[in-house]
This record gives C-alpha cells, structure tokens and sequence, in this order.
C-alpha cells in the first residue's frame, strides 16, 4: 500500500516536471518562431512577460537594457505600479554571475530574490531582476530556464539593433559617397584661362564633404565671373545646398543679368531651399577684360584682397550673407579699374582658425604680408607656396575647417 502511495506521488511528479518542460519547450519554440519572423522587440517583451507571469507564476520582475545613452534602462516588468527609480549602473555592476541578491539590494528591489546577468561577447547587454515563482519546478530549474530565455531575446535583440546599426552605416555610407560626388563637381577640375585672366584654387575639406563653393564662369567673350561661398555648417546637407547654389548661380548668371539683381536671386533661393535655417557668405567679381574694370558684390564673406601697383585693397562692399531674411537689403555693386599684373585672393575664413604649436592664429596679417611678397607669381605657384605655409603653420594632422582659395592674376 505504501508503495503505491510512493509510486502514485513519484508519477504525479514527474507528470508535473513533464508538463512545465513541456511548456518551456513550446515557450521556446513560440519565442524562436517568432524572432526568426522579425517579431518587434515589444512583442518578444510581451512574450517574455506572458511566461513568466501565468506560466511560472513570477510575481515580481525587472527586464534591463544598456541603450544607445550607455544607460540601463527598464523594458519590462512585472509586479511593480511604480518603477524603483535606482542607480542601476552601480547596483548592476557587481554581478557578473546569475545569483542572489544580496541583502542591501534586496532590500532596494522590494524583497526581489535573484539576479541574471546576460552577456554577449563577454559584454552584459541585459539584466533579469527575478522575485518569487509559482511554479513546483526545482528552484534551480526554474532560474536556470528564465535565463536561457532570457539569453535567446536579448541576443535576439541585440543583433536585431547591431544588424540596424549596419543598415544605417550603409546608407550613410552611401549618402556621404553621393555628397562627396557632388562636393567633387562643385569645384572644377581645370580653371577656364582668359585673356590676361589666369585662375587657380586650393581646396581641402575638413572631411570628404565640405561646405565651400569655388567657381569661375566665363559669361561672354569679354567678361568673366568668378566667386566664393561659404555655407553654415558641413556634411551631406552642405553639399546638396551648395549644388542647388551652384545650379542656379548657372542658370542666372548667363542670361546677362545684373550682379545686383543676381545676388537678390540666388537669396530667395537660398530662404526657399532652407526656411532660412543655413546662410551663406557669398563674394562674386565679373572682369571685364574690354574695359579692364572688375565689378562685384560681397555679400558678407570675407573681404577678397586686391594687391595692385603695391597696394593691398579689400573688396568688402555690397550687402549682407544669404540666406537670412527673405528681402535682402538693396545689393550695392561696386566697379574697380584693374591694373596690369593685380591679384585677386578670394579665401575662406578656414584658413585663419589654423593654429601653430604656440596656439597662435594664422592672422590675416600674415595672409596680407604672404601676398604682397609672392604676387609676381602665378596663380599656380602661388597656391603652391601658400599650400606649403598653411601646412606648415598647421599643428594637427587635418585642418580644423574647410580651407578654399581662389587666386586670380589678372594680367592685361
């Protein structure tokens, strides 16, 4: 008699450990079917929760994420109306083992018993805050289980996210070889050369895309254009601004219309483009080679300097930078006679943030003298020299900005 009393209690134990195994196995084959279906990272929480609410009976539990703050933050939980508000990166730290809480954080955690740490490449990417279960599985099982389903989602998740991370590095990837395509066209390979009209230029972005424009346009036999710009800010949204800049620059410009009224153009493109959140500083000059005069506009970019008969000049007069307000004070162009073998340095601020090992700025003074002692030169040579300066005033390995000159010799 005895011995069917052991041996119904035995077979009814083991009935019991066969059917919560029995749902664990399902559990688990519901959890993986689902990941394999790119199921949301909400929808395997929910899973997790349903388990071990009304599967394994937990009454209380705290599921953890590092996130992109290198924070911990809650992604579920069960048991709790209000949220303990902890410092989780300190109380989470010591464990590097599934375990027992101890006292103190026990205590901390409303009476919680246990601890899974779970770990990807030795890093913990998640943590499981367990209390107690209703389940008449061994204690160990039941622990030992939690975190094997545990592990399964947020390994789950954590290549879901690394997987994500690597669709956007590609498409960044991407936008930033169109931007540095598009940068590339802004600044032309080879420098139209008119009669007594010589050009040369340096660029050097501070990455692969920059936010300086350089351009020279021949408009008709007799006249040449030639400008700067320079766009608040860098990187993919610079370049496409700049591209429709120089688009429209080409459109205009040919129809034989005035600098003034060029320059009003291209503002009310830039505030239709932009909202007006980018502005650009923007110079233009047209040499007119019959009546050897230069005309120009600067809208608030750095003066050009124009170094004629041993005397340095600043070409600052014309409006204020694009792109701010939608009616731009009334343009003021300004004509200059040229002189035989005058230079024209058209530059961006760039090249005056360098610093030297001293901290000390590469000042306009010093631009100033580099000029007036290298303007026999041609425009080639003359970048090449500056190019080697700059570099060598230079301390860091790249620029700290865009750095563009335009260098033009006028040489009637």
């Amino acid at each position: 008699m005895l011995e069917d009393v052991y041996t119904q209690t035995k077979v009814k134990k083991l009935e019991e450990k066969l059917y919560y195994k029995e749902i664990q196995v399902n559990s688990l084959s519901q959890i993986t079917r689902e990941i394999n279906e790119n199921a949301s990272a909400e929808t395997l929480f929910l899973r997790f929760n349903s388990y071990l609410k009304l599967q394994m009976g937990v009454d209380k539990m705290l599921l953890l994420f590092k996130e992109a703050d290198n924070c911990w933050h809650i992604k579920s939980n069960i048991g709790f109306e209000t949220l303990p508000q902890l410092d989780y990166e300190a109380l989470l730290k010591p464990y590097t083992h599934a375990e027992f809480l101890n006292k103190k954080d026990k205590k901390q955690l409303a009476d919680m018993e246990y601890i899974i740490p779970i770990r990807h490449k030795e890093i913990p990417i998640a943590y499981v805050i367990l209390g107690h279960f209703g389940s008449k599985l061994k204690v160990h099982d039941n622990y030992e289980f939690v975190a094997t389903l545990a592990n399964i989602i947020a390994v789950a998740i954590e290549n879901k996210r690394l997987f994500n991370r690597q669709l956007q590095q590609e498409k960044f990837n991407n936008e930033i070889r169109l931007a540095t395509e598009v940068q590339r066209m802004l600044i032309p390979e080879k420098w139209p050369q008119g009669i007594g009209f010589e050009v040369s230029s340096i660029y050097r972005p501070l990455w692969n895309i920059g936010g300086d424009y350089l351009d020279c346009i021949p408009i008709d036999h007799n006249r040449t254009a030639f400008c700067i710009a320079d766009v608040s800010g860098k990187g993919i949204a610079a370049a496409m601004l700049m591209a429709n800049f120089q688009a429209i620059l080409h459109q205009v410009i040919k129809s034989s219309i005035r600098l003034e009224d060029l320059v009003c153009e291209l503002n009310k493109a830039v505030v239709r483009i932009t909202n007006s959140e980018k502005i650009i500083t923007f110079f233009i000059g047209e040499f007119n080679n019959k009546s050897k005069t230069l005309t120009y506009i600067n809208a608030g970019h750095v003066p050009p300097l124009y170094f004629s008969q041993g005397k340095l000049h600043f070409l600052d007069q014309g409006t204020t930078l694009l792109g701010a307000v939608e009616n731009l004070p009334t343009p003021k162009a300004t004509t200059i006679d040229i002189c035989a073998d005058s230079m024209i340095v058209l530059y961006t601020d760039g090249i005056t943030d360098l610093k030297n090992t001293n901290d000390c700025s590469f000042e306009e003074e010093i631009l100033y003298s580099f000029i007036c002692d290298h303007c026999d030169m041609s425009p080639i040579q003359f970048n090449t020299l500056l190019l080697q300066q700059l570099e060598s005033f230079n301390t860091s390995d790249n620029f700290p900005d865009d750095i563009a000159v335009l260098t033009c010799k006028l040489t009637i």
